[in-house]
C-alpha cells in the first residue's frame, strides 16, 4: 500500500503552493488489522507510537500513467484506515521503519463506494480519539489534492491493481497511544474503526 505524507494543507495556507507535487511512501506490512484488531507496540521502541485517522481509497481496475479525472475512474471506493508510526524513526525520515512493523495498520470496517468525488471535495470529516477523547478532527476540504491527482501522480511510477490501498493522509497532529489504549478512527459517510493497543 502507499501512504500520502502531508496530505492535507498547513493551518497558514488555504491553497497548495503552486509547484506541489503529491509525495507518497510504501507501507509495507504482511498483513493489514480490521476492526477491533489488536496493535501490538514493538519491544524496544524508546519513542511514541502515534495514530493517525486517515481515508482511503481502494483502487478498482489496474491503473498505469492516467489523468487525474481518469484517476477518479479507477477508484473502487473508500475505507477508514487507522495508521501507526514508530514516531522516534521520523526524524531520520526513515518512513520505512516507522510505518511498517508488523500490526502498525489497520483498515476496515468495510469499503464504501457511495462517497463520491462531489462529497470528498466539498468536506467530509475525519476524527481520531484515544480512549473516547477527540484527538484528531479534519475535513478532506483541506486535502492538498484530491484522490484523483494522487492516483494520477502514484500510476505514473507504478501499476496499480485492483484491491491496492493508498491512505490519502491525516488532519494534523497525530496521536500518541500507549499500551492499553482504545484508538477509533472515524472518517463521514463510512463509519468507526476502532482498534486496541497491547
Amino acid at each position: 500500500m502507499l501512504v500520502v505524507l502531508g496530505g492535507f494543507l498547513p493551518p497558514d495556507l488555504s491553497v497548495r503552493p503552486p509547484d506541489a507535487e503529491p509525495v507518497l511512501f510504501p507501507k509495507v506490512i504482511p498483513w493489514h488489522l480490521g476492526h477491533d484488531g489488536e496493535v501490538v507496540k514493538p519491544a524496544g521502541l524508546s519513542g511514541s507510537l502515534d495514530m493517525e485517522a486517515e481515508l482511503a481509497l481502494v483502487i478498482g481496475r489496474k491503473t498505469r500513467s492516467v489523468t487525474a479525472e481518469q484517476g477518479w475512474d479507477s477508484i473502487f471506493g473508500f475505507t477508514v484506515y487507522n495508521d501507526f508510526t514508530a514516531a522516534e524513526f521520523l526524524p531520520a525520515r526513515d518512513f520505512y521503519t516507522a510505518k511498517s512493523m508488523d500490526t502498525l495498520g489497520s483498515c476496515g470496517p468495510w469499503i464504501t463506494t457511495d462517497l463520491d468525488r462531489e462529497r470528498i471535495e466539498a468536506g467530509i470529516e475525519i476524527i481520531g480519539r484515544v480512549n473516547g477523547e477527540q484527538r484528531q478532527r479534519g475535513t478532506t476540504k483541506r486535502y492538498k489534492f484530491d484522490p484523483g491527482e494522487i492516483v494520477a501522480h502514484a500510476s505514473r511510477f507504478v501499476t496499480l491493481l485492483p484491491g491496492d490501498i493508498i491512505s490519502l493522509g491525516t488532519p494534523p497532529p497525530a496521536a500518541p497511544v500507549l499500551p492499553g489504549e482504545v484508538c477509533e478512527a472515524e472518517v463521514e459517510g463510512i463509519g468507526v474503526l476502532r482498534n486496541h493497543v497491547a
